[in-house]
């Protein structure tokens, strides 16, 4: 483990919800497709998107686990056609196709810079620092969003699972990452919000990490899961924290 942040050579950071804020492009797009069907209640949009994401991750999971690569867009299709039946919807193959579509909108539109953010990759950079993301989102989406925030040029690589047919906690991406930033895992920090994909999944490959938790889950019940090596070396509650340890 460095000994403190300033010592690290190269960070790579997660984009939805860690340096980009998205949450709202799943929730508005399940809500469009269920007004189609009259069926859009606040608790009817809960519900769906509850068994959505479940959905979506547990066909993320097979992946990992070695079914073979699927892209974001079919799996997200497959997961909204999951969750329609879960729900005793019946939205057919023309709804899901729409549906699966604005996803895709929403996700660029919606994404903008979280707080903070800028202000980190400019005293990063300033020290030298390189720099990169890794994201499991849509093929394309990345490089997409960036060239509309106006960051590209902060990042050295950038990673999405259509570059390396793989996702995160899978090794693919991160040694990929590393290999264009010609970085080895014990000079380079990672920062997530995802406790598997992104804290797991680069301490697997040797990198330290920061874990920035959202969702008010306390590390015990994932240090239990996944054991005490996957410990990052800050935890944080808001990207903006990150500021004070540069």
């Amino acid at each position: 483990m460095v000994g403190h942040l300033k010592d690290y050579s190269a960070v790579l950071f997660d984009l939805d919800s860690t340096l980009t804020e998205t949450n709202q492009y799943p929730v508005n797009a399940s809500k469009w497709m269920l007004s189609q069907l009259g069926r859009d209640t606040e608790g009817d949009v809960s519900r769906f998107v509850e068994h959505l994401v479940s959905a979506y991750f547990a066909r993320v999971q097979q992946i990992v686990e070695g079914l073979g690569y699927k892209d974001p867009c079919t799996i997200v299709r497959e997961s909204m056609e999951a969750a329609s039946v879960a729900c005793g919807l019946e939205a057919d193959s023309v709804l899901l196709d729409e549906a699966t579509r604005l996803f895709r909108t929403l996700h660029v539109e919606y994404s903008q810079l979280r707080p903070g953010a800028l202000e980190i990759l400019k005293r990063l950079r300033a020290r030298g620092v390189r720099l990169g993301i890794i994201t499991n989102s849509f093929e394309g989406h990345l490089r997409i969003i960036l060239a509309r925030l106006g960051v590209t040029d902060y990042f050295k690589v950038l990673v999405d699972p259509g570059d390396v047919k793989a996702y995160k906690p899978m090794p693919k991406p991160f040694e990929y990452a590393l290999r264009v930033l010609e970085r080895v895992p014990s000079e380079t920090l990672y920062v997530g919000d995802e406790y598997y994909a992104d804290v797991v999944g680069a301490n697997r490959v040797g990198m330290d990490t920061v874990w920035i938790n959202l969702r008010g889950h306390t590390l015990d019940e994932y240090i239990s899961r996944y054991g005490t090596a996957t410990r990052p070396v800050i935890v944080l509650r808001d990207l903006r924290e990150l500021l004070h340890h540069l």
